[in-house]
């Protein structure tokens, strides 16, 4: 065991080596450059994650083939992944896109690097918080000890977090598109952390930025502090060691530093003309002032910080006698922070578990795989009434008199509302009034002749033949004395002419005498029937327009729609909706189920169902029908099934939403948890093969 000079002998220890780095820290003598605040220290949680995860660390030779078929995932669904991806970042501003990256792809990256940090006997001290551009906040770790690792063991530190995002962007990517008709929320995570880890990787990749490609590419070439070697052979400052290199090396360093600071002056200069561009747009002259002010304080604190490190390590060099440059104060104070470990020490350390609890973990997960399970399918659902009718102004008017203010239980027939009915009221009485004259008419024809009319009309007939018979004996008379030259003809004309008008007068009386002897004629009175009808027909037609005024409740329900006292003045045209009125004593369903799996749903099938209003409580049912046609969906193609709810409690009200699970059938509990993964392969990839 060697001698710390630190920590002494007995500074080899796991709690002794945190204790003098947290002194060192105290005593300003080591700055953390990973963390900006650290909370905790998580190397029990990180090596406790090893030793459970272990067993699986061979999949990692699975995440190149997963993020392939995750590329074809995506290039395969691509407008799809567009659509999608715009309806889901649409309400997202740029905080809770950075707060969501935060808790996901960057959490997972920073519990991976921890992880495979510890495996490789890394001390994982410190988590918390580092602000990149000294801006965002995002998770991170720091760990002691890789220059203890060899080349090998630092390239797999560097490249973890590089998988872990490739992993998540394979894995999620599928996720996506196998739950994308499903209408849950895992679509949608599994969509922002696919696009989260796509971009971060290719942020974290590139050499030009100090991260996991850059740290990368200098652990591949044995090349520590790529940059700053450089920077210097660009700017000509390099040390004896560096001048003595290569001119191609040199050169190879220019191109380098050239391309690094190429990048960060366009990248910085994109951002400051964007956020300048923005500010002058939405805040005029405000935001130019604004963001003059945001720019120099950025230019200050550059400044102050680059000072402030420079200080830093000068004072750290001069404090301890001996050391000459950066580089080796590094190494040996590391050395000191990381000292050989006995193998009693790492055997503490790394203790291993019995061998047979790995076959006790195997043959309990083959035994659960084939437990029966009771398989549920299902979709996102939208209560219907199971009866809905519209009140509507079946004739124009203003709404004059409203009676319920609306969203109240009400009885068929009850009034709810009436609508003025001035014309309509007129036209009720114009026409009962002709009904009763009509009835007259009819009567009238009904009972005739009457005893006084036959009476009458043989009076008028009398009448007639006497003044016939005295006019005719007139004229014979008158006759005679024309012949005999006693009166003139003129005179005698005259009574002729008398007597043919008192003829005709008889023949009229008599005529008029069988006419009343007769009666009316059948059709004449048919003809006062059919009026008569036709007028009562009419008066129906008029009440009905009259009563079309009030509107009723046209069943026992709800009457669902609002505030309807505000429309009292309202003029209503025929077919203008006034109202809404539901039974809801039993309640339509219709879930939306993706079309893959419509096979397992059979009439029948019980339903269960949680609503968003009320996620503790579940709703049951069974399917009553299956829809024959396939509807499209945000997210893919569904079938609606249809289940009938109870409802007597009310509950259930139109227009609520969740989600329902149809009974499936029983199943294995790998054929159930697999049926997506194994349908993913079995027609998703089966469509890319030509």
């Amino acid at each position: 065991m060697r001698t710390n000079p630190v920590f002494g002998e007995a500074g080899t220890g796991p709690d002794n080596l945190r204790g003098a780095r947290a002194r060192l820290i105290q005593e300003n003598a080591f700055k953390d450059p990973d963390l900006d605040w650290v909370w905790f220290n998580p190397d029990g949680f990180f090596l406790f994650l090893y030793d459970v995860l272990l067993p699986l660390k061979y999949l990692v030779y699975l995440i190149a083939p997963l993020a392939l078929i995750g590329l074809f995932v995506v290039f395969n669904n691509l407008q799809a992944l567009i659509t999608d991806h715009v309806y889901f970042r649409a309400p997202l501003t740029v905080l809770q896109l950075l707060l969501f990256s935060m808790l996901t792809v960057n959490l997972f990256t920073q519990i991976g690097r921890g992880i495979v940090n510890r495996g490789f006997g890394m001390e994982v001290d410190g988590f918390g918080i580092r602000m990149v551009l000294g801006v965002v906040p995002r998770f991170g770790i720091h760990a002691t000890g890789i220059a203890q690792l060899s080349k090998r063991q630092q390239l797999w530190v560097h490249a973890a977090p590089l998988l872990i995002r490739m992993a998540s962007f394979g894995c999620c990517s599928v996720i996506w598109i196998m739950t994308r008709s499903n209408g849950t929320h895992i679509a949608f995570l599994a969509l922002m952390i696919t696009s989260i880890s796509f971009i971060s990787f290719f942020i974290s990749l590139n050499p030009l930025v100090n991260s996991n490609g850059y740290k990368l590419l200098s652990t591949w070439l044995d090349t520590p502090n790529l940059r700053r070697k450089g920077y210097r052979t660009l700017l000509g400052k390099h040390n004896g060691s560096e001048s003595n290199q290569g001119s191609s090396n040199q050169l190879a360093y220019k191109a380098y530093a050239l391309a690094s600071a190429t990048f960060w002056l366009v990248l910085i200069g994109m951002a400051v003309y964007l956020a300048a561009t923005w500010m002058e747009t939405n805040m005029s002259g405000t935001g130019v002032f604004l963001f003059l002010l945001i720019f120099l304080y950025f230019v200050i604190s550059f400044v102050r910080n680059s000072k402030s490190r420079r200080a830093e390590m000068n004072s750290n060099i001069q404090n301890r006698p001996g050391l000459r440059g950066r580089g080796r104060f590094q190494q040996r104070f590391q050395d000191q922070l990381e000292p050989d470990i006995d193998e009693e020490t790492e055997n503490v350390i790394k203790k291993k578990k019995p061998r047979w609890l790995k076959y006790l973990i195997a043959l309990v997960l083959l035994v659960v795989a084939f437990i029966p399970y009771p398989y549920e399918t299902g979709g996102a659902f939208t209560v219907l009434p199971a009866e809905q009718e519209w009140i509507y102004g079946e004739t124009k008017g203003i709404v004059k008199n409203v009676f319920h203010n609306g969203n109240e239980h009400l009885p068929a027939g009850e009034l709810i509302a009436k609508l003025s009915s001035h014309d309509q009221e007129e036209a009720v009485q114009v026409t009962v009034a002709a009904i009763a004259e009509q009835r007259a008419k009819l009567e009238e024809l009904l009972t005739t002749p009457t005893k006084e009319d036959i009476e009458v009309a043989k009076s008028n007939l009398n009448t007639a033949q006497t003044h016939y018979k005295y006019s005719s004996e007139s004229a014979k008379r008158l006759e005679a004395l024309y012949k005999d030259g006693n009166v003139s003809l003129d005179v005698y004309q005259d009574e002729e002419k008398q007597m043919e008008v008192d003829k005709m007068q008889v023949v009229e009386a008599s005529a008029n005498l069988n006419k009343v002897m007769a009666g009316p004629h059948p059709m004449e009175i048919e003809a006062a029937k059919s009026e008569l009808k036709r007028l009562e027909e009419k008066l129906k037609f008029d009440q009905s327009e009259l009563e079309m005024t009030d509107l009723v409740m046209p069943m026992d329900g709800y009457l669902v729609t609002r505030n309807l006292k505000q429309t009292i003045g309202k003029y209503l045209d025929e077919g203008d909706m006034f109202a809404v009125v539901e039974n809801t004593s039993s309640v339509r369903v219709e879930i939306g189920i993706p079309e893959a799996d419509i096979s397992d749903v059979k009439i029948g099938a019980k339903v269960r169902l949680k609503l968003w209003a009320y996620p503790d409580i579940i709703v049951e049912g069974v399917v009553s029908e299956i829809d024959r046609n396939i509807t499209e969906d945000t997210f893919g193609d569904v079938i609606i099934v249809t289940a009938i709810i109870d409802n007597q409690n009310g509950l259930l009200q139109s227009g609520m939403t969740g989600f329902g699970k149809v009974d499936g059938g029983s199943k294995f509990v790998i054929v159930a948890f697999t049926r997506m993964i194994v349908r993913f392969f079995r027609v998703e990839l089966w469509s890319w093969i030509p």
